[in-house]
């Protein structure tokens, strides 16, 4: 895997699939990362849910309603 930026960073675009390969291979370096970045890797994961559900809401508020057009 290419890792770019610091060791397990919450910003970067793939760090869940970094969090399991580190968790896997380097045991030591998992728990450090936890130890720093542990409450940030929560809040990430709700901002990503968050983002996804505001996009979902958007999409379905893009598309036309003809509801009520035709009687």
């Amino acid at each position: 895997m290419k890792r770019t930026g610091c060791a397990g960073c919450p910003f970067g675009k793939d760090f869940e699939q970094e969090i399991d390969l580190v968790h896997e291979f380097e045991p030591k370096r998992y728990r450090a990362m936890e130890a720093v970045f542990g409450q940030s890797y929560e809040y990430t994961r709700q901002f990503l849910a968050y983002r996804e559900q505001m996009k979902s809401l958007q999409r379905n508020a893009d598309q036309i309603r003809l509801e009520g057009f035709y009687e």
